[in-house]
């Protein structure tokens, strides 16, 4: 029978390393996790971003529901200018007025479309990045919400 001397430091440095493994590291992991959503929550899910949403998404309404006609200008051979938004003849002034207010809603709507899409891939980078795949990014959610707000305000 072969005896092994085992010393009470190597027994120590077993039981050690195990509570780190089981119970010091999944809690370094948690407290991570939880400082990542919590400065997720502070620095880009901001009210600011909710405002930006929300005029965001009044915009992509306004595009697909009012400001989605046809607009054509056609020129006579005698100098008359036509003026038509959906086949209908409109004087110069609605015309022009259509117009500045739909390139209006259209470049706020690419403004605000493109920051928002910015920090939506923000918060997935982050989260793949840590890890926490599991956690979904609330912008689309919030997005969706505000457009069937503008549907129920506008009906």
């Amino acid at each position: 029978m072969q005896l092994f001397d085992i010393s009470y430091v190597a027994i120590l440095k077993i039981m050690g390393a195990g509570i780190f493994t089981y119970i010091i590291f999944p809690l370094f992991l948690v407290a991570r996790d939880l400082i990542l959503l919590k400065a997720i929550e502070k620095l880009i899910l901001t009210s600011k971003l909710q405002f930006n949403i929300r005029i965001c998404e009044s915009d992509r309404w306004q595009l697909n529901n009012r400001y989605n006609k046809k607009r054509s200008i056609e020129y006579r051979k005698n100098g008359e200018v036509i003026y038509t938004l959906d086949g209908d003849e409109v004087n110069e002034k609605s015309y022009k007025d259509y117009e500045n207010t739909y390139n209006m809603h259209y470049s706020r709507f690419i403004l605000f479309d493109a920051m928002i899409g910015s920090r939506h891939n923000l918060i997935i980078s982050l989260t793949k990045h840590y890890k926490s795949d599991d956690f979904k990014s609330p912008i689309p959610e919030l997005s969706e919400l505000e457009y069937q707000s503008c549907e129920s305000q506008n009906a």
